[in-house]
């Protein structure tokens, strides 16, 4: 009984490792995943800034051109 136990403890000792790796594991992906996220919503909202000014800038030309055309937003 006493080996049982020493083994299971040893076990036990083995099953705490992995779940420690394996719970570093998820929080490095974790945190990976996150990075990525709030870099691509980063990407998204700089390359919808710029859309936005192309935009302006392309309405501020129509209305500077065609002035008799009134733009109401």
């Amino acid at each position: 009984r006493r080996g049982v136990c020493s083994d299971g403890g040893v076990n036990w000792a083995k099953e705490i490792v992995i779940v420690i790796v394996i719970v570093i594991v998820i929080v490095v992906v974790v945190v990976a995943a996150a990075t990525a996220v709030v870099v691509i919503v980063a990407i998204v909202v700089v390359v919808a800034a710029a859309i936005v000014v192309v935009i302006v800038i392309v309405a501020a030309a129509i209305v500077v051109r065609f002035g008799h055309f009134r733009i109401s937003i």
